[in-house]
């Protein structure tokens, strides 16, 4: 079954109202202290650019009000329609991203540890993150350049979350 393409102009705006509804929901609606923002236990995502690289909007989704907060806004949603590997490394490095958190399976034939190398050629600097609900392809992950990997649960977003953080704390911490 195919699904409709959607805009990134639409996910985008549906993005900024989830991340105005969250901030609603939690108080903060007219303060602009990032400190406030952040999440106890992701404070290595603090001020980041990260980049969050899915081919479903709807996973996008699930994870951005955290990501929003503690990136203190400087958060970019890739939606793979239909880039190849190469092209959408570019446009990823293009952003200058500090973090990269990456699907494995994207639209077509495109696979996350190929855009992992393709990005990495051109921006060794980043710290990419394979996320996968298929734990067996952390070793794809890992052997593109990788810094980590982290089994992508839908039942526990905030759970993975802390483990993508604390892969970027030991990261950083030996780098």
């Amino acid at each position: 079954m195919d699904q409709e393409p959607v805009s990134l102009k639409a996910i985008e705006k549906s993005l900024d109202g989830l991340y105005g509804r969250w901030r609603e929901q939690n108080g903060l609606v007219g303060r602009v202290c990032p400190a406030l923002l952040s999440q106890k236990g992701l404070e290595a995502f603090s001020g980041k650019r990260l980049a969050f690289v899915d081919d479903v909007p709807a996973v996008a989704a699930l994870f951005a009000p955290e990501l929003l907060a503690t990136s203190w806004g400087r958060l970019r949603f890739f939606i793979h329609a239909k880039q190849q590997a190469a092209e959408l490394a570019q446009e990823i490095a293009n952003f200058q991203p500090d973090i990269v958190i990456m699907d494995g399976m994207l639209q077509g034939e495109v696979r996350g540890w190929d855009v992992t190398r393709s990005l990495l050629a051109k921006a060794p600097q980043v710290i990419v993150l394979g996320f996968s609900s298929d734990s067996q392809f952390e070793k794809r992950f890992i052997a593109s350049g990788a810094s980590g990997f982290v089994h992508k649960r839908y039942d526990r977003p905030m759970a993975c979350l802390l483990e993508l953080a604390s892969i970027v704390r030991i990261f950083m911490a030996t780098a």
